[in-house]
């Protein structure tokens, strides 16, 4: 019998989005097109992704004139604003990459959401309770999408934001007492009994 875990009362770890985690996949994405835009000047494959990652590891960010300038200094290239469009899309395979590991892990877990669309919920965003209600799923990525007219969110079809997009993780049937620091990993209430899970620290 396959097991369902819904993440409001199971303890399971979500893939963590951790920019050097995948810094090597970005760069596999990104060698075809910079081996093409090099031409006649063309570099071995494996040159060419050891400098993009280190010159990702250096430069700290996603952006394509940063990479681009790191690639300068560790391997004499010469950039243009061509290599930097190239460049400029490493957030999206970042973002890609880690979505792939997301939907992997969901499928894995076998994790269903614990609400349906239309209920009643609170929800733990920047370190404050909200009270909301949930407009849409998205089942692939885990989320929510939920309504807080306290965030100033209409309704739709009305024009103007609709909502937050919040992890399944961050969301409960009650108000939590108490000032919650959450940690990186789970963010669970055990919705039965309404308790803290170990995940979870009260402070103050």
């Amino acid at each position: 019998m396959t097991q369902t875990n819904h993440l409001s009362t199971i303890p399971i770890s979500r893939p963590t989005a951790l920019r050097e985690n995948y810094i090597e996949a970005v760069a596999e994405a990104l060698v075809p097109d910079v081996i093409n835009w090099l031409g006649s000047r063309n570099g071995c494959e494996d040159t060419v992704k050891e400098c993009l990652i280190e010159a990702m590891k250096r430069c700290g960010s996603w952006g394509g004139f940063e990479i681009a300038r790191e690639m300068e200094k560790i391997g004499g290239y010469d950039p243009d604003i061509y290599l930097a469009e190239i460049l400029h899309y490493a957030e999206a395979h970042f973002i890609s990459a880690y979505d792939a590991d997301l939907e992997r892990w969901i499928i894995r877990e076998n994790i269903q959401p614990a609400y349906c669309v239309g209920d009643e919920v609170w929800v733990y965003h920047l370190k404050n309770q909200y009270e909301g209600k949930i407009i849409k799923i998205f089942p692939k990525r885990g989320r929510y999408c939920v309504n807080i007219p306290e965030l100033g969110h209409v309704m739709p079809p009305m024009s103007g934001i609709n909502g937050i997009i919040v992890d399944y993780e961050q969301v409960f049937d009650g108000f939590v007492y108490g000032n919650l620091t959450v940690s990186d990993s789970v963010k669970l209430v055990n919705h039965e009994n309404i308790k803290i899970m170990t995940q979870l620290s009260e402070t103050g």
